[in-house]
């Protein structure tokens, strides 16, 4: 039997749910902080961040499955934060940075992903079983679609697509709808439409998280390792606002790296990064009300994602 790298997003998290006697599938886990950043120093620790999914037993039980559960109260080693699912996707439609961050994060030595295949027919199955009402993303159409395939295939003629954002979230299947086909339904179905969660709401979090920050730093000035993710998030702000992406892994020659690295190590003076950061928000505030950014994600999408989740669980459990 092979030994669990318990240096892995898998191997911590998933030991980390275990010494805490949680029960459930890990779906996502990744590394987190600054190393997911590429900011580490030699001095870094390592944290992680994850979501599980609870039995169904304890869902529908009288006592709920904890919702999330972190070592930040206690200060153990290392940090570790997992969320459950339903708790994720509440977090998530409200903008929240750290976790609409698990959606970019595309540097896979450092994460881990449950792929939850099912086929076309069975989930349909699922649903007139359990008596569960179709939300509109389970529409499905024969229609071709123009993103990337992310699912195996029956044969090598025939391939299932998820749609793209453009698609009003249709899963839409290029082949013959006669045909069966295998899709992924855990976290890459998500990953594979996270443009759609950058939205109004996500900025405005963004920008009060920053200033929940700079009021904290105002009472007692924090040193650069705290300070900088303000400056970090208000970079992804500048791309957000204008249809981009956050970027989570820099690159070694990127010149925002190369500043935020320079804050952790003081190296600038405080008036400094106070100008840079009104700077920057005034530049961003500038854009208000940032129309181009659709109002609030698609609470139908997560909906839908929630109920596939809970529907193949139940299928294992029962």
């Amino acid at each position: 039997m092979s030994s669990v790298d318990y240096a892995s997003p898998l191997g911590a998290v998933s030991l980390f749910l275990s010494q805490h006697h949680v029960s459930g599938t890990l779906i996502f886990s990744m590394i987190t902080g600054s190393q997911s950043y590429n900011l580490d120093t030699s001095s870094s620790d390592t944290d992680y961040i994850g979501i599980y999914q609870a039995l169904s037993t304890s869902v529908l039980s009288l006592s709920d499955p904890l919702p999330s559960i972190s070592t930040l109260a206690t200060g153990a080693k290392p940090d570790v934060t997992v969320y459950e699912i339903a708790y994720f996707a509440n977090l998530l439609i409200n903008g929240n940075p750290f976790v609409l961050e698990m959606l970019f994060s595309d540097k896979h030595e450092l994460i881990y992903q449950k792929q939850v295949p099912i086929t076309r027919s069975s989930l349909e199955s699922l649903y007139t079983r359990y008596g569960v009402k179709r939300p509109t993303s389970f529409t499905l159409s024969s229609a071709p679609s123009s993103s990337s395939s992310l699912s195996s295939s029956s044969s090598s003629s025939s391939s299932c697509s998820l749609s793209s954002p453009s698609s009003n979230n249709i899963i839409t299947f290029d082949v013959d709808i006669d045909v069966d086909v295998a899709i992924d339904i855990g976290f890459e179905w998500l990953r594979a439409r996270r443009m759609q969660f950058i939205t109004r709401r996500s900025v405005s979090e963004y920008l009060a998280y920053i200033a929940k920050r700079l009021k904290e730093h105002s009472k007692r000035p924090m040193p650069g390792k705290r300070i900088y993710h303000c400056v970090r998030l208000l970079f992804d702000l500048k791309r957000m606002i204008r249809g981009g992406a956050p970027v989570i892994y820099m690159p070694h020659t990127s010149h925002e790296r190369q500043i935020l690295l320079d804050i952790r190590a003081e190296k600038y003076t405080n008036e400094g990064i106070m100008l840079m950061i009104d700077e920057m928000t005034a530049e961003v505030e500038r854009d208000r009300p940032w129309t181009s950014l659709p109002e609030a994600p698609d609470a139908d999408l997560l909906e839908t994602w929630l109920l596939n989740l809970r529907l193949v669980m139940l299928q294992q459990e029962g």
